[in-house]
Parts: C-alpha cells; structure tokens; sequence
C-alpha cells in the first residue's frame, strides 16, 4: 500500500531527511514518503560537525539564466579546490523537503562539468519526485537530462544500491572518483588529482535521518585491509558549504545503515556516479 504522511507521521517513520523512500508498488521509480525539518538538519549539522575539516572560507555568488527562471546561488570554494554548495532552507509541509539531493546535483555537475547550477533552481524543477525528496534512481536520471546543457559531452551517471561489504562499497566509490571530470583536486602536498564525485547516501548514527553527501576524494584506502580497521582510509565529503574528513569505516557504516529507516524499504551503499 502506498501512504503519504500529510500530517505529522507515526513514530515510527518520524526521523527521515531529505531522501526519499522507493515505493514498493515501483510507481515510476518515485518516492513514498519524506519528512524533514530544521530540527534534522540541525541534529545531522551536529553529528557531522566532528568530521569538519574545511570551513570552505571563500564564497561566490553565481547568477543563472540556464533554465526557465533566473537563478542566483551561493556556494563555497574549498582548500583543494572542490565546490561546496550552500544547502537552501527546507520547504513544504513540516519544512520536509531539504534540498540535500538538489545540493549534491549542484555538487556534481559544477566539478565534472563546470557548470554552475542552483539546488531549488532547474535542478529542483526537473528532479522533483511525486513527494518531497530525491531518489538514487531520479538523481542519476536528472544528471544525465541535464548533462547536454552543462558542457558535460558525453558522461553519463547510473546509482548503485548493492555491495556486499562496506570495503567492497568504498572500493566502488574509488572506482567512481577515477572518471573523466574537469575537476582537478589539489591535495594538502599539493598533489593535484582528477576526480569525478560520487553521491552517496548516508543515515545518520544518531538520528533516523538519511541525507545525501557529495565524496570528492577517497585516500588511504587498501584492498586488502578492511576499511573499519584501516585508520589510513578518509573520505572527503562536501555539503553544507563546507567539507568533511570522515573515516572510510565511519562512511561505510552510515552508508550500510540506510536500510533501517522504514523497515528496510530503502537499501543500502546507495552511490551516484559516473559510468564509462
């Protein structure tokens, strides 16, 4: 049965962000239920905050006529390089709606393509699901509508709902940051990387709340170490405007985790990425 929780939702589905849940009548491959407010986005802001590693000090404004409506938003420019946009204001009923799959498209196509776009712009118009939030399947699809209007040639993304372990998971992500991209990633030595980001899907260790991150850059990571006791494997993940320094164990458990919401009616080590 497909239900929509219009009004406050029962319990047990109170704690969700801003993804969305797949239904399970598979109508269009779009979304049953989304529920969101300041005060999630304020506990995962919090429970984050002991990854942050870039403040993400210089901000641009950038003013948009791509699509209908002219657009003006304000993102981020990090230390090595990467973009990080500001995540707009929940909307909508119970302000459900958090724009975290919005912000993780800008994300993506302003690194691999150089084209600059706003999260509650074009990107919130096309990828708009038949409720609030954004699924793995609408994300890759809207990327790959959007990519003709965003000097991206050829490239094309696909998500991923399946590893069998959280190592085989970080691998595939690794995999995903070694498309062609125009974006060039400067370490903290001053190495300077290709790399094409990856979206992923996370719930949150405290909360009931999934959201989506963008990871510019996975270092340390070793296929013949597991990644919960590699101590050499980080993540970097940009949202918020800033970025974040999380272990590849710490990531791989959020990630693996996705499936309690709900009674498992969303799977788990979602990723977005670029496929050949």
């Amino acid at each position: 049965m497909l239900v929509l929780y219009l009004m406050s939702p029962p319990a047990g589905a109170q704690n969700l962000s801003c993804s969305a849940i797949e239904s399970p009548l598979g109508l269009a491959g779009h979304s049953m239920i989304q529920t969101v407010g300041k005060n999630y986005e304020a506990a995962a802001v919090s429970e984050m905050s002991v990854y942050l590693f870039d403040k993400c000090a210089t901000k641009r404004v950038h003013k948009s006529n791509i699509g209908s409506t002219p657009t003006s938003s304000t993102y981020s420019v990090c230390r090595d390089g990467s973009y990080a946009f500001e995540q707009p204001d929940a909307t909508g009923p119970l302000e459900w709606n958090g724009f975290c799959g919005e912000t993780g498209m800008a994300n993506m196509l302003s690194m691999t393509c150089g084209s600059l776009w706003h999260p509650t712009g074009t990107i919130h118009t096309i990828s708009a699901d038949l409720v609030p939030g954004t699924l793995p399947a609408t994300v890759s699809k809207s990327l790959n509508y959007m990519a003709p209007d965003s000097d991206c040639g050829d490239k094309e993304w696909d998500y991923f709902d399946t590893a069998d372990s959280g190592s085989e998971y970080i691998s595939s992500i690794v995999n995903g940051l070694k498309e062609p991209s125009d974006f060039t990633r400067t370490k903290s030595n001053g190495t300077k990387l290709k790399r094409s980001p990856v979206m992923t899907m996370v719930k949150l260790k405290g909360e009931k709340v999934l959201h989506w991150i963008t990871i510019v850059d996975i270092v340390g990571f070793d296929p013949k170490k597991s990644v919960y006791s590699n101590g050499s494997c980080f993540a970097y993940a940009n949202q918020w405007g800033k970025q974040y320094k999380i272990p590849c164990g710490d990531l791989a458990e959020m990630a693996g985790n996705t499936e309690d919401v709900m009674m498992g009616m969303v799977g788990k080590y979602i990723r977005v990425k670029q496929v050949d």
